[in-house]
């Protein structure tokens, strides 16, 4: 089944049914069947709600009035959505003539206006304040009612109901408000996440590319066709590893998960998955083919590790290389990653080179993308120069709940 879409102004693609957005706060011209119906109901509830205070002999022309008044306040009810605060106006004015001509009655409608009010998409406050002045006026509305034509002593009922509805209206609002901004946090959170990814994945794989398309240049001037070879690899590998990356995180974007035929599960289960340990050694094999010289250790069981987690792990070491490639050519870049007890360590420690540019201790994008990965993995980081070269080092949980 094919899902609606719109764009939102933030440029994420929102499906019908989830996040609220400008699409569901969009409201027809016309009111839908669900609003004639709340309006018929109303109108009838109010043509035969008991009257309060109504004396026994009552005169001709009451009635037709009571008709006229009852249709005066419900019909307009269908319009509520589209012009919340003019329909107010009305309903309550309709049901003031009703008090003072007739008596008072249930505000049936009133009740309906002041939980739209409550429950509208507009500015919070607006709408919470909206609706106390709507509650206030109905209110007042029914204690004049009885002063003026003294009754049962009901009008203590309505005015408790029309309190319920005002607060429940102002709590499924406030709840309403909150969970919005839960969906919103969670966006926030997922961009971030995606320009992280798109830093890591773009920066190493293009710090490759220009490091050994230079080489592979001063290669082929100098006339060394067998160095030209090995840079020109460098750089087709790095870019198939990039470019794999880049394909599944814009799956991610479009939305490929929800597969919507047994094709679409097909295609999704031969996408390569997404980077884990066992993918370190390639990466290594990338940068040292690109000149630098790179080890690998790994220790330790590191069979049961949480997929987030190796994830973590993985971008970690490729953005602590990506440093070592731009800020300190000609290093040497020692990677180990131990599996002990409970937590996982990855440490890479740069010796030597040739700092050029910024220093890799500036606080840039990837090491606060580092820093940030940890931290949602449950783990530390520490990171620093040492006395020949600079360190960062992640320690992170290998089981849910350990710290």
């Amino acid at each position: 089944m094919r899902r609606e879409v719109s764009v939102g102004h933030d440029g994420l693609v929102n499906t019908r049914g989830g996040m609220p957005g400008a699409v569901e706060r969009s409201r027809s011209a016309r009111p839908r069947r669900g609003d004639w119906a709340v309006a018929a109901l109303a109108t009838v509830l109010h043509v035969f709600a008991p009257r309060i205070g109504q004396p026994a002999d009552v005169a001709a022309w009451v009635a037709p009035l009571a008709l006229l008044l009852a249709l005066a306040q419900g019909l307009p009810l269908a319009w509520r959505r589209r012009w919340p605060v003019p329909i107010a106006g009305l309903v309550l004015g309709g049901y003031a003539i009703h008090v003072v001509a007739i008596g008072v009655v249930p505000p049936v409608a009133e009740w309906v206006v002041i939980w739209s009010l409550a429950t509208s998409h507009g500015p919070r406050r607006t709408s919470i304040v909206a609706a106390a002045v709507a509650a206030c006026t109905t209110a007042l509305l029914v204690v004049v009612g009885e002063l003026i034509s003294p009754g049962s002593g009901a009008s203590v009922l309505l005015v408790s109901v029309t309190v319920v509805v005002t607060l429940a209206g102002v709590l499924v609002r406030s709840e309403r408000s909150r969970l919005d901004a839960v969906r919103e946090t969670a966006a926030s959170e997922e961009r971030l996440r995606i320009a992280r990814d798109l830093h890591d994945l773009i920066g190493h794989g293009l710090g490759i590319v220009a490091v050994q398309s230079s080489t592979a240049r001063m290669a082929l001037d100098s006339g060394d066709t067998s160095a030209a070879r090995t840079a020109l690899s460098a750089v087709e590998s790095s870019s198939r590893t990039a470019m794999r990356e880049m394909r599944e995180l814009l799956g991610v974007l479009r939305g490929i998960g929800d597969a919507e035929s047994a094709e679409d599960a097909d295609r999704i289960a031969s996408e390569p998955p997404v980077p884990g340990l066992d993918d370190i050694a390639s990466l290594v094999d990338n940068v040292r083919l690109a000149g630098v010289a790179v080890t690998a250790e790994t220790h330790g069981d590191l069979a049961d590790v949480p997929r987030a987690v190796q994830l973590c792990a993985y971008r970690v070491v490729q953005e602590s290389l990506t440093n070592a490639i731009k800020h300190a050519p000609g290093a040497i870049v020692a990677v180990r990653v131990v599996g002990s007890g409970q937590l996982l360590r990855v440490a890479v420690e740069t010796t030597g080179g040739s700092p050029e540019g910024e220093g890799v201790g500036s606080g840039g994008f990837g090491l606060a993308g580092i820093r940030t990965r940890v931290a949602a993995a449950g783990g530390r980081v520490r990171m620093g120069p040492t006395p020949s070269g600079w360190l960062i080092e992640a320690d992170m949980p290998m089981r849910e709940g350990v710290r």
